[in-house]
């Protein structure tokens, strides 16, 4: 009703939600041409994998990843047909202007690599986007979208590949890198790296970890990106700073529990993981490394989340730590007073916290591991002095009027705690002007799931001029993994658009950064904090060499110019004076 109120009214605008517009359907003449175009490449993929007898896990991902993108181009045109008859193509959009752009990021592409953490699977989404774009774009070439984020890039290097595929297609295939291997080659870089496995193991994985030819990627891409880093929108608005000026990083000691785990189940179940062969009977393997470092992450956050689990006299979880902070905060706030949009005092004093998990808290996890966490929680903060009606869960609001509710009570002081994932909200929740706290209680898979809800309190509108941010780890545990991971990949987004046109590779050992500190402090091995220090060092001292290197070139170019021009200078004197001499008698040299 709403997209055919929209057609048939004429509107100058159209406000609609990412999962709406999804459903709006699209003429098969719009999705046909795209279709093959990627089939195209994955069937020709296919073809060359065929050929190789050694290449039959390789064949089977490929027909798998056919198949899905043939489900989803069908998906695509079943849209209309289930909401209604009216197809994108004919409510009169000539501009699509996409806010949290970031969810388009995961379009379907090829690739004869076997990278860790490049996907080349998309999303339906993104292909829906894709496929409504083109057609506009076809329309009015360059004038067709806009896209905005936080976050433009929250995982990998394959999301610039992405974006220049939705903006620059043209500049792709005239540079010969339409393809994801072509441009990879050209601008990337795969390093093998050490990295802490789910049972607390080390062990070598090869990533992408190195940009090359760094100013004409850059080039390429801000030929359709506007860039305004964190930084410098803090000297455009006023947003509150953090205490310390960057998050403290809560350190718990591990439970017995969780060490007995890792040693005698994580880690053989690690072993007979990677031991184990796809086969006509099993062709998937029954106990994943995704499903192991699920458990290995839930262990570390409270050990009675596994089987047997329990938490010992004397021994501290994460949902302890987190509980006594987030109960100090409030009452070191109770008495905080705020001003409404008039500038008068609100009537409810106190100032807000908010709290971010990943993993642990929902519905399904407590059903599933048999552990009430979110009761568990809630208790251990009540416990501390925080009054359960100042509590809320954004889980709670399971329609639109509810969450309005809640961030109500957030801004008037209603609510004085909100706890919620970092995937509901960490974005679209404006609740920072009494918000003197963040906690975060595990670390992500993505650096845009830290800095989007970052982005809830160091945020205009915030009365509070400096704010806390918690960070909460397990030592030993997988923690050190993940937030090690995130650091390597906020450090690789960072130096991509930090626009020094002087840095021709990026590696991605660069400085250590908050993610790659907490990395090595929750490890619970001090050598790993020794080896982030050592590396900072390394890595600093190879970067003041290249710039003396780089000085002395530029410093002898410079000399070898000054000599010239002053041989040139005095060659032409030289000539001057001859000249002079010769024909001074016959001519009279007047000024001007």
């Amino acid at each position: 009703a709403f997209v055919a109120a929209a057609t048939l009214n004429a509107p100058d605008a159209i406000v609609i939600t990412h999962d709406a517009f999804q459903r709006i359907g699209v003429k098969p003449e719009s999705v046909d041409p795209i279709r093959d175009e990627i089939l195209a490449d994955l069937e020709e993929e296919l073809e060359a994998a065929a050929k190789d007898a050694g290449a039959r896990v390789r064949r089977g991902q490929l027909e798998q990843q056919i198949e899905a993108v043939n489900q989803r181009f069908d998906s695509i045109l079943s849209a209309g047909k289930k909401d209604g008859v009216v197809d994108f193509e004919d409510m009169g959009v000539d501009f699509i202007f996409a806010d949290e752009a970031h969810v388009y990021r995961k379009l379907d592409f090829h690739t004869a690599q076997s990278i860790k953490g490049i996907d080349p699977n998309g999303s339906r989404r993104a292909l829906d986007m894709y496929v409504k774009t083109r057609h506009l774009d076809r329309q009015r070439p360059g004038r067709a979208m806009v896209f905005a984020s936080g976050t433009a890039v929250t995982n990998t290097m394959g999301e610039i590949y992405t974006i220049m595929r939705f903006f620059d297609p043209k500049t792709l295939d005239e540079g010969g890198i339409s393809t994801f291997d072509s441009w990879a080659r050209m601008f990337g870089e795969v390093a093998a790296a050490l990295e802490p496995n789910a049972a607390g193991k080390y062990e070598v994985v090869e990533r992408f970890a190195t940009f090359d030819n760094v100013p004409e990627l850059m080039a390429r891409v801000r030929k359709c990106m506007g860039v305004l880093q964190s930084d410098q929108l803090g000297a455009i608005v006023k947003r509150p700073e953090t205490r310390g000026g960057k998050p403290n990083l809560n350190l718990v000691e591990p439970t017995k529990a969780m060490q007995e785990y890792q040693a005698t189940v994580l880690q053989p179940r690690l072993e007979a993981s990677r031991k184990w062969k796809p086969s006509k009977d099993e062709p998937n393997n029954p106990d994943p490394v995704i499903a192991i470092i699920s458990d290995g992450r839930l262990a570390a956050t409270d050990p009675r989340f596994i089987p047997g689990g329990k938490v010992r006299p004397g021994e501290t979880t994460k949902i302890d730590e987190a509980a006594d902070k987030i109960a100090a905060e409030y009452r070191a706030t109770a008495s905080n007073v705020y001003l409404d949009r008039d500038g008068k005092p609100m009537a409810a004093k106190g100032g807000t916290q908010i709290v971010f998990y990943n993993v642990g808290f929902g519905a399904a996890s407590s059903a599933r591991r048999g552990f009430d966490s979110r009761g568990t929680f809630t208790k251990a903060i009540v416990s501390g002095g925080v009054k359960r009606e100042h509590i809320a869960w954004f889980d709670d609001a399971d329609t639109d009027a509810k969450k309005e509710a809640i961030f109500k009570g957030m801004r008037n002081g209603t609510y004085r705690v909100l706890i919620g994932s970092a995937k509901k909200m960490g974005t679209g929740v404006n609740v920072q002007n009494r918000l003197t706290a963040l906690h975060y209680m595990d670390p992500p898979w993505f650096p845009a799931d830290v800095e989007q809800p970052r982005g809830r309190i160091i945020r205009q509108g915030n009365q509070n001029a400096i704010v806390d941010e918690q960070w909460y780890a397990t030592k030993g545990g997988y923690d050190s993994t993940m937030w090690q991971m995130v650091g390597r990949k906020q450090r690789f987004i960072d130096q991509a658009f930090s626009g020094d046109k002087n840095l021709r590779s990026m590696d991605d050992l660069g400085e250590a950064s908050l993610y790659e500190q907490a990395a090595a402090l929750a490890s619970g091995d001090p050598r790993a904090l020794q080896l982030a220090g050592f590396k900072q060092d390394v890595e600093r001292l190879e970067r003041q060499q290249a710039a003396h290197s780089s000085e002395q070139l530029s410093a002898r170019a410079a000399l070898r110019s000054a000599e010239w021009e002053k041989e040139s200078a005095e060659d032409r004197e030289k000539t001057y004076a001859s000249a002079t001499a010769i024909i001074g008698p016959y001519f009279r040299f007047e000024s001007g």
